[in-house]
């Protein structure tokens, strides 16, 4: 899986020119933003349905955790790379670094904080 992952970073870290991911800072953000919304969007309210109809509970620093640490990186990026000559290039040309951006901010951002967050939390005691 890593040797996966790394092929497919680099693979699309090769065809997305910095400049790209510059002059799409805003859209990635915006991208970002809307991917951990939709994650606490269906994290949160399934995590109360589990709470009132089980015996065990997913506490509330468990669904902080499984709302940041939702690292996805293989599929989108195999995706965006996999793109049919049928999709206009214009379109294929935004969508890679907007993939990019987002899978960047997971590895780096989302990958170094978690021990962290975790800490914080109080799930782990290690720092």
């Amino acid at each position: 899986a890593f040797v996966g992952n790394t092929v497919l970073f680099l693979t699309i870290g090769l065809v997305t020119p910095f400049d790209q991911l510059v002059r799409f800072a805003l859209p990635i953000g915006a991208a970002i933003a809307l991917v951990f919304a939709a994650r606490a969007a269906v994290v949160y309210p399934l995590s109360e349905l589990v709470n009132r109809s089980r015996l065990d509970s997913v506490p509330r620093p468990y669904q902080h955790v499984l709302v940041w640490s939702g690292i996805h990186v293989s599929i989108p990026l195999a995706l965006v790379l996999g793109l049919p000559p049928t999709v206009p290039a214009p379109l294929a040309q935004r969508l890679r670094p907007l993939v990019f951006g987002v899978a960047t901010f997971t590895l780096v951002v989302q990958g170094l904080s978690m021990a962290p967050l975790l800490h914080y939390l109080g799930i782990s005691t290690r720092e």
